[in-house]
């Protein structure tokens, strides 16, 4: 459901007068830890020659390899930050204090730099005519061209990219000059997207040999991050042999590699080869390869992708029961857009059959397209694509995207 509309009946009320009145008076607690707060040791080497972007993205690196989230908060904690240097003694701290860390630290290296509040998705939203400090988030602010929204405790994400449950949520920027509420960035289907390039190399006679390459960005590419942090371990492994067993039927995963967790140079790269795969498969007569398209929606809500009587026991607020139909809003946490690409080689020997029908179909306000071709080199190239295009839904445009997924 939208952040905007309630979850249940309910009286609310705040004892703020003003949201000017709340930001001012945090953004003294605030300064206060951090004023004259000594951050060399983040800001070791000097910023000489590095544009505000380059400098921001190094401290925030700095600081998640000294310091590590923790979400515990007692007492006075769970409002007011712990110093910088406390936080650098402890190597730990909540969203608040590597917040305050990492504001004192721009500020050392002349970036301004705030505090900002919010409610974290997918719950209600702060309510902007109850000025309080009903907050469960602390993240940090930088303003300039364009304006930098940085969740300190978030170590797999790009710089100025947040998390998707901090995206458009209703923000206090703890600093005297603010009035009113700021909402925070929304990514666009277009930032969240992946492209996955799957070769099936078929073998004069049984399975194929398969090349998977995927390539991530936004939301995605954070996700991926996290999945690939760390050594890969014999579990890492096991996954992907069960990945590579569900989606290819391969015998095995032969060798796969990937792009290093904290390496933002480029996009997030994952890459797999299954040498013995059926479903691509080679006969005395014919040769075929499956496509599998489901993987396009796999990002979606479970409660879209599954059948009414799968789902009916475990629909989320708003969504209504089988038979029902649906009063609010659906807001994605990651509106998306993911592309298949094909590639088949034959063996020599094999003409290309008719070609399925390239063309689109929309799913609600969601698109689906379908591009094939016969390639130089008597091989078939495919492009499927899936788009949700818009984060929020109405009713009926849920009705119509989900229908379109079953």
């Amino acid at each position: 459901m939208p952040g905007d509309l309630p979850r249940w009946p309910h009286v609310a009320f705040a004892t703020g007068k003003s949201w000017k009145e709340v930001a001012a008076r945090y953004s003294g607690i605030v300064d206060e830890q951090v004023h004259n707060a000594d951050a060399k040791s983040l800001n070791e080497g000097g910023t000489p020659g590095r544009t505000r972007d380059e400098i921001v993205a190094r401290l925030v690196a700095r600081l998640h390899r000294e310091v590590r989230y923790t979400g515990v908060e007692f007492g006075q904690a769970s409002l007011v930050p712990r110093t910088p240097a406390e936080t650098l003694k402890r190597k730990y701290g909540d969203c608040k204090d590597k917040a305050a860390l990492l504001i004192a630290t721009l500020r050392a290296a002349g970036i301004p730099a705030y505090m900002a509040l919010l409610n974290t998705a997918p719950g209600e939203d702060t309510e902007p005519t109850l000025p309080g400090m009903g907050f469960n988030h602390a993240i940090v602010y930088a303003p300039g061209e364009p304006d930098l929204w940085i969740d300190a405790t978030d170590e797999y994400a790009r710089v100025g990219t947040l998390p998707p449950a901090d995206q458009g949520r209703l923000a206090l920027v703890a600093r005297p000059q603010t009035d009113q509420l700021t909402r925070t960035p929304e990514a666009t289907s277009a930032d969240n997207r992946t492209l996955e390039t799957r070769e099936f190399f078929l073998a004069e006679l049984g399975p194929a040999r398969v090349v998977e390459t995927s390539e991530a960005w936004g939301a995605i590419e954070e996700s991926y991050r996290e999945a690939y942090s760390g050594p890969d371990s014999k579990r890492l492994r096991d996954e992907l042999e069960s990945y590579a067993r569900g989606t290819y039927l391969a015998d095995k995963l032969g060798s796969f590699d990937h792009s290093g967790a904290e390496d933002f140079s480029a996009p997030f790269h994952l890459h797999l080869e299954m040498p013995h795969a059926k479903r691509g498969q080679t006969g005395m007569e014919s040769a075929a390869v499956a496509l599998m398209p489901a993987a396009l929606v796999s990002r979606l809500p479970a409660f879209l992708r599954r059948d009414e009587q799968d789902s009916e026991e475990s629909q989320p607020p708003g969504q209504a029961k089988a038979g029902k139909h649906r009063k609010a809003d659906m807001v994605l946490l990651e509106p998306y857009t993911m592309e298949l690409r094909y590639r088949i080689v034959p063996s020599p020997g094999f003409r290309l059959q008719p070609l399925p029908q390239s063309g689109e179909q929309h799913l609600g306000p969601a698109l689906l397209s379908k591009e094939f071709a016969q390639g130089s080199d008597g091989g078939v190239t495919a492009k499927l694509r899936f788009d949700t295009v818009k984060r929020r839904f109405s009713p009926e445009e849920t009705d119509a995207l989900t229908a379109g997924v079953r």
